[in-house]
């Protein structure tokens, strides 16, 4: 399962990329004949049910608690930055 990243920018037109890496990510992932990806828009889902989606971060227990929810065994998280 790969949880949205943070957004360690207060850059709103940057926003995007958040949703974005995320998705591409997990195409990229399921890709592969040997995991199960969880779609994005139902990662959203579930955290929409747990917290404000829009937040630019998701705690660690908050991504745990979504991997678990979704029967996920594994959960990607990382951290966007602006380069420059």
């Amino acid at each position: 399962m790969v949880i949205p990243f943070d957004l360690a920018t207060s850059d709103t037109a940057l926003a995007w990329t958040r949703a974005a890496s995320t998705h591409l990510l997990s195409l990229e992932l399921a890709r592969s004949d040997d995991r199960v990806v969880v779609d994005a828009p139902r990662v959203m889902a579930w955290l929409a049910a747990t917290q404000n989606v829009d937040s630019s971060r998701v705690s660690l227990d908050v991504a745990r608690a979504t991997a678990r929810r979704g029967g996920a065994g594994r959960v990607v998280i990382g951290e966007l930055r602006p380069v420059g």
